[in-house]
């Protein structure tokens, strides 16, 4: 390739990063503001006010102690012993991939956790997801899909 030709390709590229291929709309976001008369202290956001509320039931249920319809606690066991698995699951609970229906969705929506965890389809820790996903599904996905009230198992 000439000069002049990689030159006119690196000057289209930094056109397109400077001047309008990656146009990104601004989003501005206004404060939270309380009444000044009111002694009430402002409301939490959802995501606070869920980690002071405790575990989520469908990650009581996955790590509960298995026993036959409820817990998947040997399932993560055998996990948590591997890195790649443990770090894949801790973000697909965290980010509730669990709680959807169906093991495609749950896959689908856990593949960028596996990803940050170092998981490939050539790692030994790829069974490992696959069995905690499985009793997911099985043990807690009544509870993890909201079908069933989790104050009764």
């Amino acid at each position: 390739m000439s000069r002049d030709a990689m030159h006119g390709r690196l000057t289209f590229v930094a056109a397109c990063l400077l001047g309008g291929c990656l146009d990104v709309a601004v989003i501005h976001v206004e404060a939270r503001t309380t009444d000044a008369g009111s002694d009430a202290a402002p409301k939490p956001p959802e995501e606070d006010a869920a980690v002071e509320a405790g575990p989520r039931p469908c990650e009581v249920c996955m790590r509960a102690p298995s026993r036959p319809g409820y817990g998947c606690g040997d399932s993560l066991a055998a996990c948590f012993v591997n890195d790649q698995c443990k770090g894949t699951i801790e973000c697909a609970i965290a980010t509730g991939c669990l709680e959807l229906s169906g093991q495609g969705a749950i896959i689908d929506c856990g593949t960028p956790c596996g990803r940050d965890a170092g998981l490939d389809v050539s790692s030994p820790a790829l069974q490992l997801v696959l069995g905690v996903v499985a009793c997911g599904q099985d043990a807690c996905g009544p509870i993890c899909r909201g079908e069933v009230d989790a104050s009764t198992e």
